[in-house]
């Protein structure tokens, strides 16, 4: 997964913008009050890569319905976990199809 060079860029870029979001503004107690969050987005991610449903839309029944968040808060943080997710699954597509006459710069 890591033998393509774009992906590799997008995955550790996206992982220090959220390293230096989260100990700016949070810090591990606050992660670990919120455990729970993280185990929903990876049930909605498993759902989301096993049908055709996005993770976003299991991710905000649960946050608004049984957590009792805003919905505005839910809408707003599923669509961000959607656009990301479905971000990274397109560059990784497009960097591993057998065909890269467009991506061959960037994907190596």
């Amino acid at each position: 997964m890591f033998g393509y060079r774009l992906f590799r860029y997008w995955f550790f870029a996206a992982l220090l913008l959220w390293a230096v979001l989260f100990y700016s503004f949070n810090d591990l107690a606050f992660l670990a009050e919120h455990w729970f969050y993280p185990a929903i987005m990876v049930v909605g991610a498993f759902v989301a890569g096993s049908t055709p449903e996005g993770g976003g839309a299991v991710a905000f029944p649960v946050l608004n319905i049984f957590l009792q968040i805003d919905r505005v808060m839910a809408r707003d943080f599923s669509l961000m976990i959607q656009s990301i997710g479905m971000t990274s699954a397109s560059v990784f597509i497009l960097c591993s199809t057998p065909d890269k006459r467009v991506f061959n710069r960037c994907c190596g």
